[in-house]
């Protein structure tokens, strides 16, 4: 009955990016049979998450859920525990197959995963991809002041660049142990491994399902949809496996980037962890803020935030809020969020922390376009100055400057302005004097607007 067919299938599809050339995009009678092929996986993929929220309430139900997630120094499950585990995993396997599956159709066909995530190429370095920004200082404050012999779960960890600048610091000394998952398709490809494939709203995998001290996960919750529960899947595994604290940084309102569809500010989301039973370490979140003030990951002064576990927060919030109590924070944890939680997610962060949709939009100006400038010819220092200051003078925000890893140091620039053909820039001479004009460029007015610098 739960034999797996992910063997069987494994055919089915190539894992591997085909050009839209040898698949004959331009036959519409070809496109056709991949979206249907789309819907008939995504039909696969929904059939087998129901049954595994209809085995995770049976569990529950029948006392099994320790069993199937066993806790540390237990007695050994009965013979009648093991199979509802052997079903519960295969009926994982499958799940996780046409999940692949899915993301491999759907790169073909929107050139996105069905989730939001990136489809990366796997013959391609994935330092240069937009997923892949790293504040050096940010990183830093937290290997060495929050994450100093802790093990760290970072979710949604883009291509693992704050995994890796934590192993150039050597954090297997200061015994530290990380672990990155990311929902891109072909990330473990593009990352020969360093970065385990996930996709959150199917439960955390089974390899990463216990206890950790910290769990990260940056600019990721504005690629979740609400809808679905998605929204809350991602916040249940941000809270469900920490014991310690959370670092996560969510897209404001207005804020610019690829495939953000739920933008929210940050009281919205100090809101949402309050009710989960976590609180802002406010100390510790405005250091981790001014470590990213002078960076090209300018968003994260801004909606950065660091929780820790509120003090007796079960005691505290049982009669106030039923996430709380749906969270089980003195038994094993669901692999992923039960429905009961999702619907009272979705209620209390609607009446209690304001929840809106189609944020994303507001703040941006209509009437100018963003570009990247990738450049390639070096200027000098007085050139770049020269070069900025026009582009200021001229009413152009510059908006992102970030050095290329590898290679001869160079620069992608964004800036307000849809007409500016593509130039190059050398970046070595360029960084105090940009981090002192970026500071002034995003400086905040008390209304929350961006205020322009004045030379």
């Amino acid at each position: 009955m739960w034999k797996s067919n992910a063997s069987q299938n494994g055919d089915a599809f190539s894992y591997q990016h085909r050009s839209a050339s040898s698949r004959g995009a331009g036959d519409k009678r070809h496109s056709a049979a991949l979206h249907a092929e789309l819907r008939a996986v995504m039909k696969q993929l929904s059939h087998w998450k129901h049954e595994a929220v209809t085995l995770q309430e049976l569990a529950r139900e029948n006392g099994l859920l320790s069993k199937v997630l066993p806790v540390r120094g237990e007695e050994p499950p009965s013979p009648q525990h093991h199979a509802l585990a052997d079903a519960v995993a295969n009926m994982t396997v499958e799940m996780q197959h046409w999940r692949r599956v899915a993301g491999s159709y759907a790169c073909v066909v929107h050139g996105i995963g069905p989730t939001g995530g990136f489809c990366m190429d796997p013959t391609r370095p994935p330092r240069g991809h937009s997923n892949a920004c790293l504040a050096p200082r940010l990183a830093d404050l937290l290997i060495r002041h929050l994450f100093t012999g802790t093990d760290v779960l970072d979710l949604g960890c883009g291509v693992g660049q704050y995994g890796e600048h934590f192993r150039r610091r050597s954090y297997e000394r200061l015994g530290t142990t990380w672990l990155g998952i990311d929902g891109s398709e072909y990330i473990e490809e593009a990352t020969s491994g360093r970065v385990r494939f996930g996709d959150l709203s199917l439960g955390l995998p089974s390899y990463a399902r216990r206890t950790w001290a910290w769990v990260m996960s940056l600019e990721v919750g504005e690629h979740v949809p609400r809808e679905g529960g998605g929204e809350a899947s991602f916040m249940y595994n941000l809270v469900a496996w920490a014991s310690e604290g959370v670092v996560v940084s969510w897209a404001a309102p207005g804020q610019h980037g690829e495939n953000h569809i739920n933008c929210q500010p940050s009281s919205y989301v100090q809101c949402a962890m309050g009710l989960l039973g976590w609180q802002l370490d406010e100390a510790s979140t405005t250091a981790a803020r001014n470590a990213s003030v002078v960076h090209p990951c300018w968003w994260l002064e801004n909606n950065l935030n660091i929780f820790r576990r509120a003090p007796s927060a079960v005691a505290a919030r049982h009669d106030e809020t039923p996430l709380i109590r749906l969270l089980h924070p003195h038994g094993p944890q669901p692999p992923q969020a039960t429905a009961a939680f999702i619907a009272a997610y979705n209620r209390e962060t609607r009446d209690r922390c304001g929840y809106r949709e189609g944020m994303c939009a507001e703040g941006a100006d209509p009437l100018s376009t963003e570009r990247r400038l990738v450049f390639q010819a070096p200027l000098s220092g007085v050139e770049w100055k020269a070069w900025l200051l026009g582009e200021v003078a001229a009413g152009h925000y510059i908006l992102d400057v970030a050095p290329e890893h590898g290679g001869a140091p160079t620069a992608h620039v964004v800036v307000r302005d849809g007409t500016k053909s593509l130039r190059t820039i050398n970046y070595t001479k360029m960084g105090q004097m940009f981090h002192a004009l970026h500071a002034r460029m995003t400086k905040r007015t008390p209304t929350g607007k961006t205020k322009r610098p004045e030379f």
